[in-house]
């Protein structure tokens, strides 16, 4: 069994550190080709990737209460932990598209994706 299935809350962010620098050498590379700005780009990627971290612990606790309050007997929901990453990656998403247009947009966004990124790499490294 992956250390990703044994322990994710731990794992997940060890793999996301791992790929973003990789990443941050690949947008380095198309940034000099294609002539972007490279701290622009790179900002929003790893502004991205912070607020997708930020969003995995969030849900990971939130899941953790759910599980607990279940458990009592008592009502319990993941709304609003969705709700608040909803919102972060909508205000990082706009503000990549409105202020420095596609190419930052695109590092955003796959910024955002980092955690799913890493979780779906398990099977290609574990």
């Amino acid at each position: 069994m992956s250390k990703l299935r044994e322990n994710p809350e731990a794992e997940v962010p060890k793999r996301v550190l791992m790929l973003a620098p990789i990443v941050t050498l690949l947008i380095f590379v198309l940034s000099l080709l294609l002539n972007f700005n490279f701290f622009v780009v790179g900002g929003f990627f790893w502004l991205a990737t912070v607020a997708n971290m930020t969003a995995f612990r969030l849900i990971v606790a939130g899941a953790k209460r759910l599980i607990a309050k279940k458990e009592e007997g008592q009502k319990a929901t993941l709304v609003p932990n969705l709700l608040i990453r909803y919102a972060m990656y909508v205000v990082i998403l706009l503000a990549a598209w409105f202020l420095n247009g596609i190419p930052a947009f695109i590092a955003a966004f796959i910024g955002v994706q980092m955690s799913q990124i890493a979780i779906k790499l398990d099977s290609f490294v574990g």
